[in-house]
């Protein structure tokens, strides 16, 4: 299957749509096939400006899809950050512990570690700690 790479202006418009029709039409095989293949080709981002587009319009998009589950394999980013700020939205619901261990090690101070640990769902801060 050919990969397409969309700009982030142009997922916006896609899942805009999407989300209309919705609204319309209700639940469709159309409409889902439409999501599914936007969601398997994954979401090319690379800057924060984009990444913060991208949050915004997938939160909309959830709440009329609730049932889309999103996982790291659905982004394509740039920066292991802009995969934190996936997981602290409630975009991403798990977050590999590689990932998160690696954003651990890029904050400076004690302090800053600890309210990011504390933040994490009980498991995954026990396995930090652990």
């Amino acid at each position: 299957m050919e990969q397409r790479d969309y700009s982030i202006i142009t997922l916006e418009i896609f899942a805009n749509t999407i989300i209309k029709l919705h609204k319309i039409w209700g639940v469709s095989e159309y409409i889902e096939a439409a999501y599914k293949s936007l969601i398997n080709d994954g979401f090319n981002v690379d800057s924060f400006d984009d990444l913060i587009l991208l949050i915004t319009f997938l939160k909309q998009f959830k709440q009329v899809y609730p049932e889309v589950y999103f996982t790291a394999s659905n982004f394509k980013l740039d920066k292991n950050e802009f995969y934190i700020k996936l997981f602290q939205e409630g975009i991403l619901p798990i977050m590999a512990n590689e990932r998160i261990t690696e954003h651990i090690y890029s904050l400076g101070a004690d302090q800053d570690k600890s309210e990011f640990i504390e933040t994490l769902p009980q498991a995954q801060a026990l396995k930090v700690y652990g």
